[in-house]
């Protein structure tokens, strides 16, 4: 069940990072995209800063948005058995904010 939770979590960091429900239509319209997919071709393409929503960009630095981005790739790894414990994400958020 804790696995599950932080999976939840990845996904609301990283809907406050893109500014996007966790489900979305394309840019066409058509098509509902998942959110965790979606940012997970833009990480395989290299283009994970451009993903940050614009809105939110010039209230952090890059290595921040960065670092905040490994977490939320981390909380939603498809195995529950991968994705780190609360008390990591948590020691980890910590950090960031000293950034």
């Amino acid at each position: 069940m804790e696995k599950s939770d932080v999976y939840s979590f990845g996904v609301l960091l990283l809907q406050l990072l893109t500014s996007k429900h966790a489900m979305f239509r394309s840019s066409d319209g058509k098509v509902h995209k998942y959110l965790v997919d979606w940012f997970l071709l833009n990480v395989e393409c290299g283009c994970l800063l451009e993903v940050v929503d614009d809105s939110i960009r010039e209230k952090g630095s890059a290595e921040q948005f960065q670092a905040f981005m490994e977490i939320a790739l981390r909380c939603t790894r498809e195995k529950g058995e991968e994705r780190p414990a609360m008390k990591e994400v948590v020691l980890e958020l910590r950090r960031i904010k000293g950034l």
